[in-house]
């Protein structure tokens, strides 16, 4: 994303600004809502132009186009407390302001300040029509405004309701899966825990088993060889004793002899050797047969601990699927109820939001009804109050008539120009240096002419209620957004329009922070211009010594003559 970003700055060339793209653009908007009459829509974008750029160079104009569309909307109140604050901030905007808006902060024994023009227009032009209280003759707009109010405010709650029902809901849709996977995770751990355990108590139990029976072996054989070698001295004395005993009664045997007694020999081993063969094959064979019982019992504690552990896995194992299936079952269940819950509460909203649009929609319609009423009643009772000033002027028209033929005969002299400009906080410094020069600048509408503006595109979709849930997120990011229907039916979801190039890319990287991407596309749009001129002279030499002396004060003006 970095470096979409760092190849988009390069690749943009700097182009000349119009003060602040963005409040450019909010002003386009409430400038064209305000001349349509659409007085409703242009206070909501002069309130916000307020808001966010109160330091702004055009806070005079916002102001006195403000107060026009509170008067206009029957909200009084609000256009006393902004013709206040503006008269405090400017006081020299009493000059331009409507007499019908001076007359609403004015104390009734004042008087509505006559305008001072560079040129005196014709006589019957000085009739104060605009005096006639013509605002309070439709008052059917308040109830629309105030439905259309209503309107906007629930809508924004039923948003907001949405916008937090979402958000506990996709809380809570996390928090189950994460008690989930901890659940599962438990289990695992659990069962690998006791499988752990089982198999470590089973190899300690044959470990003990299997020391205790070679300490008995190792006893045993201990205590059997103690024994031979006790036999074995015990055979060695008695072979001795018994050979002693042979050698003794040979003696005797030739001793006795003469008396002829004859003695049975005794059954013995013939020799010391037999006789220890004969032992020792007797406990080889003990020994043996205390080997083969060993491994017998050695075999079956083995056989044993298998047995026993393979019962303690598959218990085991069996308890951790029960412990998952049931915790499937209840997440299963949860992400069910969840899930219809969602529908339920989707299909609400879809129906809600499709009744708050067609409620405002006819709101609107209904206010604009009541606007335009309003503008044709005000239209109509102007021209009546006009028709019915013209007799008392013309009776009194003759005098004036002839002081102002020298005002008439300088209407064909000549004046400066200054230019045409697009905004009028171009013209800020020019009117300025005009007014030191002890001069009153005049605007004055001029041609409209083609500039190049960038709009940034976000999407197109087929189906609006994808269109819209982008424009949700574009109010998050706190963006510009507007939609548009294109000829084949697809929703054309924007987020802005700029004349700044700079300021669009601005935005671009702004919103690519928020992960919503998005292209310029360029387009010509017809604006508005001002033409600026100041001053009412002669000849064209007195027009242009005044050009020379504003000339060093670093405005070029050019010489023009008037036109009647």
């Amino acid at each position: 994303m970095l470096l979409v970003a760092v190849v988009l700055a390069c690749l943009i060339v700097p182009s000349v600004s119009f003060a602040d793209s963005d409040e450019a653009s909010m002003f386009a908007q409430a400038s064209s809502h305000y001349k349509e009459n659409s007085y409703y829509f242009a206070s909501t974008w002069l309130e916000r132009i307020l808001k966010k750029f109160p330091a702004t160079p055009q806070r005079e104009e916002v102001l006195a186009m403000l107060a026009k569309c509170y008067a206009s909307t029957s909200r009084e109140d609000k256009a006393v407390r902004t013709l206040k604050t503006l008269l405090k901030d400017f006081p020299k905007a009493a000059e331009k302001l409507d007499p019908a808006l001076l007359k609403m902060v004015q104390e009734p024994s004042q008087q509505p300040p006559q305008l001072v023009e560079p040129v005196p227009a014709a006589p019957v032009t000085a009739v104060p029509v605009t005096a006639v209280p013509v605002t309070a003759v439709p008052v059917t707009a308040v109830p629309a405004i105030a439905a259309a109010d209503k309107a906007a405010a629930e809508k924004a709650a039923a948003e907001k309701a949405a916008a937090e029902k979402a958000a506990a809901e996709k809380a809570a849709a996390e928090k189950a899966a994460a008690e989930k996977a901890a659940a599962e995770k438990a289990a695992a751990e659990k069962a690998a825990a006791e499988k752990a355990a089982a198999e470590k108590a089973a190899a300690e139990k044959a470990a003990a088993e299997k020391a205790a029976a070679e300490k008995a072996a190792a006893e045993k054989a201990l205590a059997d060889n103690k024994a031979i070698a006790e036999k074995l001295a015990a055979d060695r004395v008695a072979a001795q004793r018994v050979a002693a005993e042979e050698a003794a009664a040979q003696t005797a045997g030739k001793a006795g002899s003469d008396q002829g007694a004859t003695k049975l020999p005794i059954a013995r081993p013939a020799t010391i050797e037999e006789a220890v063969a004969e032992r020792t094959a007797a406990i080889k064979a003990a020994v043996e047969k205390a080997a083969v019982e060993k491994a017998v019992a050695e075999k079956a504690a083995a056989e044993k601990a298998v047995a026993e552990k393979a019962a303690a896995e598959k218990a085991a194992a069996e308890k951790a699927a029960a412990e998952k299936a049931a915790a499937e079952k209840a997440a299963a269940e949860k992400a069910a109820a969840e899930k219809a819950a969602g529908e339920k509460a989707a299909g609400e909203k879809a129906a809600g939001e499709k009744a708050s649009a067609e409620k405002a929609s006819a709101e609107q319609a209904a206010a604009e009804k009541a606007a335009a009423e309003k503008a044709a009643a005000d239209k109509a009772a102007a021209e009546k109050a006009t028709a019915s000033a013209l007799p008392a002027v013309s009776a009194s028209s003759e005098p004036q008539t002839t002081s102002s033929a020298p005002a008439a005969s300088a209407a064909d002299g000549y004046t400066l120009d200054f230019g045409t400009f697009v905004l009028k906080s171009e013209m800020a410094g020019i009117k300025k240096k005009i007014k030191n020069a002890g001069m009153k600048p005049v605007v004055e509408p001029g041609p409209k002419r083609k500039e190049q503006m960038s709009r940034i595109h976000v999407g197109e979709y087929t189906e609006q209620k994808a269109a819209e849930k982008m424009l949700q997120k574009l109010r998050q990011a706190k963006a510009e957004h507007f939609m548009l229907q294109d000829k084949t039916g697809k929703f054309n979801v924007y987020a802005g329009s700029y004349f700044d190039k700079v300021g669009a890319v601005d935005e671009q990287l702004r919103l690519a922070g928020f992960g919503i991407t998005t292209e310029l596309r360029p387009m010509s749009v017809q604006v508005p211009t001002f033409n600026l001129t100041a001053g009412s002279f002669k000849s064209e030499e007195a027009a242009a010594r005044k050009g020379a002396e504003l000339e060093k004060a670093g405005v070029k003006p050019t010489v023009v003559q008037r036109h009647k």
